[in-house]
This record gives structure tokens, sequence and C-alpha cells, in this order.
């Protein structure tokens, strides 16, 4: 992530609607599982607000490259690690891996995959979210420094062949997938263009609630974010 975007993601992570309606729908989804008293790693874990949640259902840890990040996180009871994932020197385990747009950060991806497998346990759990859709490709990828955006069927495959099982795999944000194509049309005629836009707080509140309910709701062959779950087989 570029040095100048660092405050700003900061502030963006615990309020803007987009974070919050997928912290929404990822924390619906660790409830699902049914967890109780766990390992827990969250790679990558930004301004911890994820983090945070995750505390009920057991014992986390988690890891920020970021130094920026990482020097602005204290949350209570849980080790943080100022690392990236194919540094992360330990003999834990772990029984949940949660992984929110993360992988997208990382040159070898299949190096995730491997190290990932190493650092959860047998029948051990890991949800991922990611950016779908090279063709969404936009200033935004840019500037948080990028590899690639994913498809669903290109992802699917490379977790398989790392020895996952995948047990969900679904896009979302439907809507925002057509809203990103008019706006990479206008991107093209733009030099300095917004890449994130802040509502007033009750358009925020909305927008939080109409995209925590799509999400749940809707499940298509399109949107602008991947997610996924699998497990360790």
């Amino acid at each position: 992530m570029k040095k100048s975007y660092v405050e700003k993601y900061h502030f963006l992570s615990e309020t803007h609607w987009w974070w919050n309606s997928r912290n929404n729908f990822v924390m619906r989804k660790v409830k699902g599982l049914l967890l109780d008293k766990i390992k827990i790693l969250d790679v990558g874990c930004g301004s911890g607000t994820v983090t945070k949640e995750l505390r009920r259902y057991g014992q986390v840890t988690a890891i920020e490259p970021d130094l920026d990040l990482f020097k602005k996180i204290q949350i209570p009871d849980v080790k943080i690690h100022n690392c990236d994932l194919l540094r992360f020197n330990t003999t834990e385990t772990y029984d949940l891996i949660v992984m929110l747009d993360v992988l997208e950060h990382i040159e070898d991806d299949n190096g995730a995959l491997i190290r990932l497998g190493q650092l959860l346990n047998k029948q051990g759990h890991i949800l991922i979210n990611v950016p779908a859709y090279n063709s969404l490709w936009s200033k935004h990828d840019d500037i948080n420094l990028h590899y690639r955006r994913y498809q669903r069927e290109a992802i699917e495959t490379l977790f398989r062949s790392h020895g996952f099982q995948i047990l969900e795999s679904r896009y979302l944000f439907a809507s925002l997938y057509f809203l990103k194509k008019l706006f990479l049309l206008i991107e093209k005629n733009q030099n300095d263009t917004k890449q994130t836009i802040l509502l007033p707080s009750f358009l925020n509140l909305i927008l939080v609630w109409y995209f925590s309910v799509e999400n749940y709701i809707i499940n298509t062959r399109f949107g602008s974010s991947l997610f996924i779950i699998a497990r360790k087989i």
C-alpha cells in the first residue's frame, strides 16, 4: 500500500460502507461455521476491525506487513506480528485462517497457498475475499499495489491444486460490477479520479444495509469481489 494512502485507509476500513458490508458478510459466515474456542489467524489484518470481532470465537493471532498500519493497531489479547505471510515464522497451526483482500497483494500466490496449507490444521477452514475480474482493473488497484484480480474458476483451481476443498465460492457486490464498469469509462477521460467517495453518514448507513442484504441474498456469476470458504483435506 502506498504510504500516502495508509492514513486514509485506516479511517475508511472502519467507517466506509464497502468495508462494513464486506465485514458483515464475513462475520455471518464465520458464525455459520459453528466454531468455538479455536485458534484463529487473521492474515493482513489492516486496521484490525475484523480481528476484534474474531476474538469471540477463540484465540486470535494477526499479521500485518505494512509497518505504518501495524503501528496503529492495538487490540487487547491479540498478538500482532509485523511481517508478511511468507515470512511469518511460527510453529503454531490454526483452525481458522481469515484473509480478506490480501492475496492480490502477494506476487507469489502459489507460495501463499503453500504457506496457508502449512499453517492450517487438517480439516481447518480458510475464508478469503479478493477483488474480482481483471477487466475491472482501475487506478484503485494501482494505489493499493495489487498484482491481480481473480475469476472464480481460476481461484478454485488454485485452491484445489494445493489440497483444499471448496465449500463455498461466490461473487459479492453484484451491483458494483456494473458501477465499476461505468466508472472505468469515466476514469479514462480524467487524470485525477477520486477512488473512494466519502458520503454523508445516513447514506453510508443505507449502503451498508443494502449491500449487506444484497451479498446475503444474491448469488450471481458476477460481482466486484470474490469470496471463498475452503477446508484443508
